[in-house]
């Protein structure tokens, strides 16, 4: 899933950064030092530098994000995710727990990025030796992904995709 991660998301996230973009040129000042950093810390992560990473990734929570923007909270899911991530590949489990809960302490978690932090919470639980624990994320984390399928099928079929 990390290597996923790796290729995907920076796609993701130049989607979202145009949605963040529209309107106060702070917030989208905001969205392209985000977008950048989370590149940063791709590559890092493509080279094995995860302390790079993970300081590239911690900047993002220093930066002053935007207020009640549904994009910039997406892209913080997203930062959070990545963060634990790293965290969860360097074996440090209860702070990828901590970034997993974070990102989703942000609000809905109907979108990708609640699905992935369902996920990442799941594989820190599991990695942490509590496997029952993780079924019910593994489980939710499923369950968005078939949403947001069903959706985009919907889409497709009716002629709207």
């Amino acid at each position: 899933m990390t290597r996923l991660a790796v290729v995907a998301l920076p796609l993701m996230i130049a989607a979202l950064v145009g949605s963040c973009a529209v309107g106060v040129p702070a917030e989208a000042s905001w969205a392209r030092t985000v977008d950048g950093l989370r590149r940063s810390a791709d590559q890092h992560v493509g080279q094995r530098r995860m302390k790079a990473a993970e300081a590239d990734l911690r900047r993002i929570f220093v930066l002053d994000a935007p207020k009640d923007n549904a994009g910039a909270l997406l892209l913080l899911q997203d930062a959070h995710f990545a963060l634990g991530s790293v965290l969860l590949v360097t074996g440090r489990f209860d702070e990828a727990l901590a970034e997993a809960d974070k990102g989703l302490s942000l609000g809905d978690d109907q979108s990708i990025f609640g699905a992935n932090l369902h996920g990442l919470r799941a594989m820190a639980l599991e990695a942490a030796g509590k496997p029952i624990d993780a079924l019910p994320d593994y489980t939710r984390a499923i369950e968005i992904h078939k949403q947001l399928f069903d959706t985009a099928l919907a889409k497709h079929e009716g002629g709207n995709g």
